[in-house]
């Protein structure tokens, strides 16, 4: 049986920020999309609109010298635009190593994605390896 076209969106989302395709991520997002990132690190906070969005993801993949890979787990829909997908988030920074699970939400409009939302199990360590 086929995936759902939302979660094959949001799979290709998560290869292409991986990547560092730049050129996969603009045609991914919608021009005003909205990226918010949890913790109280410099990386978080809303980040809005396709630039903003690139600017952020070009951040970290620089931060963590392109080692960022995120790998998707699990994948849930409603049905109605909105994508939860349990990810794998893998990252060397400053001699430090950051495996962990998290999760996103995104909300799919159209074939591209107008939002997403970040949620971490363990947000001291999230923001202590932003630090």
């Amino acid at each position: 049986m086929a995936e759902h076209p939302h979660i094959e969106i949001v799979r290709r989302l998560m290869r292409a920020a991986s990547a560092g395709d730049t050129a996969a991520l603009q045609l991914l997002f919608t021009r005003d999309c909205v990226v918010h990132l949890p913790g109280s690190h410099s990386l978080a906070g809303e980040h809005k609109g396709l630039d903003a969005a690139l600017d952020t993801l070009r951040r970290i993949r620089e931060a963590t010298d392109g080692t960022m890979h995120i790998e998707p787990q699990q994948m849930f829909l409603d049905g109605r635009g909105h994508v939860i997908g349990v990810r794998r988030f893998m990252a060397d920074r400053r001699g430090r190593r950051r495996d962990a699970v998290g999760a996103v939400i995104c909300t799919v409009v159209g074939d591209r994605v107008a939002s997403l939302e970040v949620f971490e199990q363990d947000l001291d360590q999230t923001n202590e390896f932003w630090a």
